[in-house]
Formats: structure tokens, C-alpha cells, sequence
């Protein structure tokens, strides 16, 4: 029986909230013949049987086989140049036995649609339905705060530029850490970075903070917003920022000739 699991979304996608922690796609029987994709090599393209018009880039490890389970890299670039950023995990992948699918539908900065299709349709292929149920962002977030959702979608933009800032939201307690994820070590390590004034070891401390969360795989990212804004070099004051959002009464324009 083929698993089948809700994804609620608002109208701006940033990040996944997995409700328990540390899941990961994996895949014990290769819906994939063996014969037709080669090992250790990046196939450029591979077409979804299941969803036409979505297609990804695949890279299997040569330690992949029949009853071994692998875990799988899902890649969403911004702009769906899907061979582009799985070449980078190549090595990595090989060495640590996972598969790469990286999409060619995959967008950011505009619709989430294109992103979600694309997820829907890589999942297919692991034999995982993905039910994508949208609304309202107050319900949704209304819906987070409750762990009402299998797999949860919501956004996050720093208020200031720190990784505390971040890293905040995954700290037992707080009210945004929708996935429930609860880590003594990681509570640890950002409660002693918080009180370090030296800068270079609250750095380390915070580093150490973030491996603990990547490796608890707390969540998905979806996609980082990217901020493209052009200034003349005659406005002065405007200062480029996170929330990229910049008063007019510190912004000035020089007088020029």
C-alpha cells in the first residue's frame, strides 16, 4: 500500500516542517530498472511516468541495490537547472551511498506551484502520494502552531543578520518550532552561544548548534529568498539587509552636477 501523506501550504513557501523528526525519503526497492539507469554516473534527465511534464536530473550510487536502503537528496534549484547543482553533490553522494533527484520544474520568488508539483512528482517515484491541501495563511499557520499536518509548509525572514536567528526556531518551546523538535544538546549548545560575548567562539558554539539540527533533519528547505534590488550609486543610505527593507527618511539622494 503505497503511503500517503498531507502537505499544508500558505501562500509563501520557505521551509518544511517534518512533525517527527529526522525522516527522510528513503526507498528499499527501486521503481527504477537497473539496467536502463547506470550507477555512478548523472543521468541528465529522467521523465515522470506519473506526472507528464515533470522530469529531473538522477544520480544512483554504485553501492545502490535491490533491499539496501538509501537515502535520497531532493534538489529544488530556484531556476530548475536541475544538473547544475546535483554535479555539486556528486562525490558526496557516492561516498555516502545516496541518491540525487534534481528537478526541472523547480522555481522560486513567484508561484510555490511549480516547486510543489515538483515535489509531488519525485515523490511518486518512491511510491510516497503527497496530498497537497492549500489555505488560507492564517489557517495554515493556525494549523502548524496545533501539529495539525503530516508534513507542514511555512516561511521565516530574519529580523536581523545572525544565526541565532534561525536557529531560535528550533529551540524546545518556542512557538514557531512547528516540527515539535525537542534536542537537549542542540538547547545546550544555543543557550551557552547566547551568553558568549567573544564573537569567534559563539560562532563555533552556534556551528555546532546547526550540525546537530541538520544531522536531526528538523527540516526540509524549500527554497531562500533571493532579494534583487537596483540602486543608483547617487542614493545614499540604502542598506542592504535581510527583510530588504530600507525607510525613505534615512535614504537621501546626492546632488549631482
Amino acid at each position: 500500500m503505497r503511503p500517503k501523506t498531507q502537505l499544508l501550504t500558505a501562500a509563501i513557501l520557505l521551509a518544511l516542517f517534518l512533525l517527527v523528526s529526522g525522516a527522510r525519503a528513503e526507498t528499499a526497492s527501486p521503481p527504477l530498472p537497473p539496467q536502463s539507469f547506470p550507477k555512478g554516473e548523472l543521468i541528465p534527465k529522467v521523465d515522470c511516468a506519473a506526472e507528464p511534464g515533470e522530469s529531473y536530473a538522477l544520480y544512483i550510487p554504485t553501492s545502490y541495490g535491490p533491499g539496501r536502503r538509501s537515502p535520497i537528496l531532493y534538489i529544488l534549484d530556484a531556476r530548475g537547472r536541475a544538473e547544475l547543482p546535483a554535479r555539486l553533490f556528486l562525490d558526496g553522494a557516492e561516498r555516502y551511498g545516496y541518491l540525487v533527484a534534481s528537478s526541472y520544474q523547480s522555481a522560486s520568488d513567484g508561484p510555490v506551484a511549480p516547486t510543489l508539483n515538483a515535489m509531488q512528482a519525485m515523490w511518486k517515484a518512491i511510491y510516497v502520494d503527497l496530498e497537497i491541501v492549500q489555505s488560507e495563511t492564517q489557517v495554515n499557520y493556525t494549523k502548524l502552531r496545533k501539529g495539525d499536518f503530516d508534513i507542514g509548509a511555512g516561511s521565516w525572514a530574519a529580523d536581523f543578520s545572525d544565526a541565532s536567528n534561525f536557529l531560535m526556531l528550533m529551540t524546545t518551546g518556542n512557538a514557531q518550532n512547528y516540527a515539535r523538535y525537542s534536542s537537549p544538546a542542540f538547547d545546550a549548545l544555543f543557550t551557552k552561544a547566547d551568553a558568549e560575548a567573544d564573537t569567534e567562539k559563539r560562532g563555533a558554539l552556534l556551528k555546532r548548534a546547526e550540525q546537530i539540527a541538520l544531522d536531526d533533519h528538523v527540516w526540509i528547505t524549500r527554497n531562500f529568498r533571493a532579494n534583487r534590488t537596483i540602486v543608483q550609486p547617487y542614493v545614499k543610505g540604502w542598506i542592504a539587509n535581510a527583510r530588504d527593507v530600507n525607510r525613505t527618511r534615512w535614504l537621501s539622494l546626492e546632488q549631482r552636477d
